[in-house]
C-alpha cells in the first residue's frame, strides 16, 4: 500500500495580515494625500496665473492709452493722500486726433473733411469687468461735427457726449484707483473669490498739455 507524505506549509499569521493591510492603507493614504496637494497646487497655479494674466492685461492697455492721451479730462489727486483716487479716469485719445483748440465759439471742422478724430477714452469698473469705452463730444445742431469735451457753442451751451464703443478689457477686477499728474499711477486689485493680487504701475503721459 502507498503512503503519501504530506508537507506542512507555513501560512500567514493574523498578525502578519494585518500588518500587512495596515501598512497598504498607509501606502495608499500617503499616495491620495500627495495627489490631493498636487491636484490643490496645480489649481492655485491656474488661478494665480489667470488672475496675473487679468492684470497684465488691463495695465498694458490702460498705460498704453494713458501714455499717447492728449489730456487727462478727470481730476486726478497729486497722490494718495492728497485726496480720493478716482475709480475711473477719461482722457483724449492721442491717436488720429484733430487736434484743434480746447474751446472755440464757432463749429469745428467735421471729420468727413478732415479724416481725424476727437475721441476720448474712459476706464471704469462695473461690478468686477473692466470697461474700455470710446465716446466723442459734439454738439446736437451739428452731430457730424467731433469737438473737445470743453468746446461751446455761441450760445454757450456744452456738447453731448456720444459712445462709439464699449468693450469689457479685463475681468476679476475688484478695485481701480487712479492718481498723478502727468506721471499717472494705475492701482488695480484683482480677485477671484480666493486668491487676491494687488498691482501697480505708472504710465507718463507723454503728449498731455
Amino acid at each position: 500500500m502507498l503512503k503519501f507524505k504530506f508537507k506542512k506549509r507555513k501560512g500567514f499569521t493574523l498578525v502578519e495580515m494585518t500588518t500587512v493591510v495596515f501598512l497598504s492603507v498607509l501606502v495608499i493614504i500617503g499616495g491620495y494625500g500627495i495627489y490631493i496637494i498636487s491636484v490643490k497646487s496645480y489649481r492655485y497655479n491656474t488661478q494665480y496665473s489667470e488672475l496675473t494674466q487679468n492684470a497684465r492685461i488691463a495695465l498694458e492697455r490702460m498705460s498704453r492709452d494713458i501714455r499717447q492721451s492728449m489730456e487727462i479730462v478727470t481730476t486726478l489727486p497729486p497722490d494718495p493722500g492728497s485726496g480720493t483716487p478716482p475709480s475711473e479716469i477719461k482722457f483724449q485719445d492721442g491717436h488720429n486726433f484733430w487736434p484743434g483748440p480746447t474751446s472755440s465759439p464757432t463749429p469745428l471742422p467735421s471729420v468727413s473733411s478732415t479724416g481725424g478724430k476727437i475721441q476720448y477714452i474712459t476706464y471704469f469698473l462695473d461690478w468686477t469687468d473692466l470697461h474700455r469705452k470710446v465716446s466723442h463730444y459734439a454738439f446736437t445742431a451739428t452731430p457730424t461735427e467731433w469737438v473737445v469735451w470743453s468746446a461751446h457753442d455761441l450760445g454757450g451751451n456744452p456738447p453731448q457726449e456720444f459712445a462709439d464703443s464699449d468693450d469689457i478689457k479685463s475681468q476679476m477686477v475688484t478695485n481701480l484707483q487712479f492718481w498723478g499728474i502727468n506721471n499717472i499711477t494705475i492701482h488695480l486689485t484683482v480677485s477671484d473669490g480666493t486668491n487676491t493680487q494687488v498691482f501697480e504701475t505708472q504710465s507718463l503721459g507723454r503728449n498731455i498739455q
